[in-house]
């Protein structure tokens, strides 16, 4: 019972509790998906004051709101969208670690939601060797759904360790 309590509050704790870095300097800015407008205004609005070269953005096709003109339109920026195969953390944290293979990124900051902060440092860290900031994202979201999807996702991260 005591080892049950202590997974639980654990889970609680980096679940609605998680670790934000201070935005900083990177090459590319990451939007985790659901790309959901909140994610996509902040990553702009950060691309536009400069803190980093490129804008990745987890699109899958069916996304809506600003996604498809965000990947569509020209920037002031580079802007990289990707559909993630699979459609998980491992499958965008696999793609984003190739996209910086590809470009020579060190560094990176992430945007997503509090309930996926954490697991989304550890998978990301995984397959990527450098810096990762995770940035702080208030969006809304159903507790007791976020708490059991979220509890399942680590469960899957610490159960299939690697990238």
């Amino acid at each position: 019972m005591g080892v049950a309590l202590t997974v639980v509050v654990a889970l609680v704790v980096v679940i609605l509790f998680p670790r934000h870095d201070p935005v900083g300097r990177s090459d590319a800015i990451v939007v985790l998906g659901p790309s959901v407008d909140e994610r996509i205004t902040q990553a702009e609005l950060l691309m536009q004051q400069g803190v980093a070269g490129t804008l990745v953005v987890s699109a899958h096709p069916a996304d809506i709101g600003r996604v498809p003109a965000v990947c569509s339109q020209q920037k002031a920026y580079p802007v990289v969208c990707f559909d993630p195969d699979p459609s998980t953390t491992q499958g965008e944290a696999r793609a984003v670690a190739g996209l910086a293979r590809e470009r020579g990124w060190t560094s990176l900051q992430v945007i997503t939601f509090d309930p996926q902060v954490e697991r989304a440092r550890l998978i990301l860290g995984r397959c990527f060797p450098g810096r990762i900031s995770m940035l702080e994202h208030n969006e809304g979201y159903d507790l007791p759904l976020m708490l059991a999807y979220q509890s399942a996702g680590w469960a899957k991260a610490l159960l299939s360790p690697g990238c």
